[in-house]
């Protein structure tokens, strides 16, 4: 995987060079329902524009339905591990574990998904505009990278001014791991798997019924 600091002052970088551009290109590809079907390659995934896009919008979706529906644990480069569980609405909840295998409760991410997530919002967001003939409006702006061996950037506006940069790893149809590079607020996971064991689920389970 390539160095995400390098990502990350190629991501700054990107996001003064492609700002002008960015928000053009993007909706002249999601505004247009007939623009997107002719540009696409699968409907499931209409901001794919290419193989490469495919395979990482595949990732994403895929990626996103397994942490809602099996929760996800990602080992983090500080030696912790932090669980993502949704309750039967789809909002996550984060749990902390640290070192000495002690549970606490995180964020909850009821107005937005967590980071894993949001490549399969942007999917999602583009499939409703051309469902909807674009009624519902867009939210957000996004730029793809393909770094080679599975490693993406993505670049995407939410909504205000400010780019998020997020570096995601494709290993196995999944991402294996994802890198939020966000100044004094980024993390960095070692890896990913999907699904909780048998002590993670009861640990989580004590710590919600107190």
């Amino acid at each position: 995987m390539k160095n995400p600091r390098a990502v990350l002052v190629g991501s700054i970088l990107a996001s003064f060079i492609v700002g002008a551009s960015l928000g053009s290109a993007f909706m002249a590809l999601v505004n247009t329902p007939s623009a997107a079907s002719d540009s696409q390659l699968d409907a499931k995934y209409p901001l794919a524009t290419d193989a490469s896009q495919l395979k990482f919008f595949k990732a994403a979706v895929a990626s996103c339905h397994a942490a809602k529906a099996d929760g996800v644990v990602m080992q983090m480069s500080d030696s912790t591990t932090v669980i993502l569980k949704a309750d039967a609405t789809g909002v996550f909840t984060e749990y902390k574990v640290d070192a000495n295998a002690n549970y606490s409760v995180g964020a909850t991410y009821s107005d937005s998904g967590p980071t894993i997530c949001d490549p399969a919002f942007s999917n999602q967001q583009a499939i409703n505009a051309i469902k909807f003939n674009n009624k519902l409006g867009l939210a957000n702006e996004f730029l793809l990278d393909d770094n080679g061996d599975g490693n993406y950037a993505w670049h995407a506006h939410y909504g205000s001014q400010e780019v998020s940069n997020q570096d995601f790893t494709v290993v196995g149809g999944k991402f294996s791991q994802v890198n939020d590079l966000q100044g004094s607020d980024s993390y960095f996971t070692k890896s990913i798997t999907y699904g909780l064991n048998a002590d993670q689920t009861l640990a989580i389970a004590k710590l919600v019924a107190n």
